[in-house]
């Protein structure tokens, strides 16, 4: 076993330790207690019903035993349909929905931690800044706040997205290919256009899978996405239509922009990271904070904020009732560029020791070669 491999285990067991002690004493009771009496219950209702709809009747997989007669209720919530396939194998050994949960729950935790850990010590190429980096991102005190949410812990996969994305800039291989455009395909939706040549293995793959989606969509009249309701329409392609348009404009501009920050990318990488970071986190502060905020008893309402713009006019953002969860990915790019700054603070202190070790051992140096100097003399 290689030594960086046995490293990595020590790191996951270390996080795996951590995360048993944060969160005593549920850690000792993952067959019998939750950590919450109201979305916990709902939480772990919602994998069971998934995981037993997808052998009993997985078309009608949103037409739950709650609300009757409305239809498609699984869509009043999160439906973490795949929170509940990777716990799968859990509910078949124990059939037991509170070790589902509790699994998904410690699991969360981990990916979250290990994930940032994986990104930034790819940026840093420095162990101890990746480990303190997934806990800043995985034990911050949003996530803390939110812990009866099982749907906002699980964030692990923002990170392990962003860090194949720049491995695939900096090595432009399928893997990595294939790795970042399946992290993106979870945390989004699907997106259609040409691809740049320059990354063309990414978006085979985008355009694979929406080629599939359009087919069906023009075969059954699609699936349409409203308030954040799954439904399928057989009838009326209208919406359908606006709604691939839609998906279009924003691939290209994808396009576009990965195409434009690789070129800037190769020029100065660790910079225009930088930049990237500071972006992303300002501009998801300014959607936290919803269609407006009062500041020092002043109200933002005349002025909408860009939350606003988008819930009135982007398709998909009126499924977001609360903007304040946008909070997640500013803590996840202050954990980054808590990174770069460690990384800088840790090159600063070597340079700062290694210019000054002369000097700094040369009044040891002196009081000691005096102190044998007059051991000798007589």
């Amino acid at each position: 076993m290689s030594y960086s491999l046995k490293i990595r285990i020590g790191i996951v067991f270390f996080f795996i330790l951590l995360i048993f002690f944060h969160l005593l004493p549920l850690s000792l009771h993952p067959f019998d207690a939750l950590n919450d009496t109201e979305d916990c219950v709902l939480n772990t209702w919602i994998p069971v019903w998934v995981q037993q709809q997808l052998f009993k009747d997985p078309l009608n997989l949103f037409d739950t035993n709650t609300f009757y007669p409305h239809s498609n209720t699984l869509s009043y919530s999160e439906h973490l349909f795949p929170q509940a396939l990777f716990s799968l194998p859990v509910k078949l050994l124990t059939n037991n929905p509170i070790a589902v949960y509790n699994f998904i729950f410690f699991f969360s935790f981990f990916l979250n931690a290990y994930g940032m850990f994986l990104l930034t010590r790819h940026l840093t190429k420095n162990d101890f800044i990746g480990i303190l980096c997934g806990i800043i991102f995985a034990f911050n005190t949003y996530q803390i706040n939110q812990i009866t949410h099982l749907q906002l812990l699980s964030s692990g996969l923002i990170p392990l997205t962003f860090l194949y994305l720049h491995k695939y800039i900096e090595e432009h291989n399928l893997k990595n290919s294939i790795l970042f455009a399946a992290f993106f395909l979870y945390k989004k939706r699907h997106m259609f256009s040409s691809p740049p040549r320059a990354l063309k293995s990414v978006f085979r793959i985008f355009l694979l899978v929406d080629l599939i989606a359009i087919l069906v969509n023009l075969l059954t009249g699609g699936v349409s996405i409203n308030l954040g309701i799954l439904t399928v329409n057989f009838t009326n392609l209208t919406n359908q239509v606006l709604v691939l348009l839609f998906l279009v404009s924003v691939y290209t501009l994808l396009s576009i922009g990965i195409f434009l920050f690789k070129n800037r990318w190769e020029k100065s990488k660790e910079n225009t990271s930088l930049i990237l970071y500071v972006v992303i986190g300002i501009w998801t502060l300014l959607l936290s904070f919803g269609s407006q905020f009062t500041f020092l008893g002043k109200s933002t309402g005349v002025i909408p904020l860009p939350f606003r713009l988008f819930f009135n006019y982007v398709p998909g953002f009126k499924g977001i009732r609360v903007p304040s969860r946008y909070a997640v990915f500013v803590i996840f790019c202050i954990a980054v560029l808590a990174a770069y700054g460690l990384k800088y603070f840790f090159q600063r202190w070597e340079i700062f020791f290694s210019s000054n070790s002369r000097n700094l051992s040369a009044p040891p140096g002196s009081l000691f070669t005096s102190e044998i100097s007059r051991s000798i003399m007589p």
